[in-house]
């Protein structure tokens, strides 16, 4: 499998910027030009310049500092988070294909319920209402949608 996605340029071009964003991540202090804290009035909404690369925010932070710092946060969020993910998903994906057909059939109902659920979620998010009851994607009832969606896709995998 390794040897398959070595041979593909994008899959390496990929592992790449990710190593570039982890080893940049990693080594902020040595790349950030400035403190991301040291606030500085006069210099709010500096222009990119080379003192400042990427410019100021409303509190004269540097914003390179402040998005090279990020990304130590973001990553030392996220890799946590993935890694709790995968086991959940190689405890539940060994139970499905351990458990039989009904249970594989239900968990994979269950995905697809969760990530329509999501979508819903998404397309309310968009169109910038609080309630569902306006949404064109959804109907007025989320669980009438939701119980239908289940009837439609038991039918398309049960012929």
């Amino acid at each position: 499998m390794i040897h398959k996605l070595l041979k593909r340029p994008q899959a390496i071009i990929g592992l790449c910027l990710i190593a570039i964003v982890i080893v940049i991540a990693i080594a902020a202090p040595a790349f950030s030009p400035h403190d991301p804290e040291l606030v500085n009035l006069s210099q709010k909404y500096a222009q990119p310049d080379a003192e400042y690369p990427l410019g100021t925010d409303q509190l004269g932070r540097c914003t390179l500092s402040r998005l090279l710092y990020g990304a130590r946060y973001s990553i030392g969020i996220s890799l946590p988070v993935l890694l709790i993910l995968s086991v959940i998903g190689l405890i539940v994906g060994t139970f499905s294909a351990c458990a039989g057909k009904k249970a594989d059939h239900f968990i994979t109902i269950l995905c697809d319920v969760f990530s329509f659920s999501y979508h819903c979620y998404c397309c309310h998010r968009r169109s910038g209402e609080r309630t569902p009851k306006h949404c064109r994607f959804c109907c007025d009832s989320d669980l009438g949608l939701v119980c239908s969606y289940c009837q439609i896709l038991f039918h398309s995998r049960n012929g």
